[in-house]
């Protein structure tokens, strides 16, 4: 899983992880700094339990 800032910068990059397990996703920091509200575009890159490889891809609104 990526994600970039809208100058397409990788502000976040994970690897093998589980799902549905919001200790394993961004928590909205850059080099341990707090990031601007803004929208960030994700690409992430699963393979499913029956072996097929999908490439999701979107964009996510930060608010605080």
């Amino acid at each position: 899983m990526s994600l970039y800032d809208r100058w397409g910068e990788q502000v976040f990059h994970k690897e093998n992880f589980e799902a549905n397990t919001p200790n394993e996703g961004w928590n909205g920091l850059f080099k341990n700094e707090k990031m601007n509200p803004g929208v960030f575009v994700y690409l992430i890159d699963v393979e499913w339990k029956n072996g097929e490889l999908q490439q999701l891809k979107g964009d996510v609104t930060l608010i605080r």
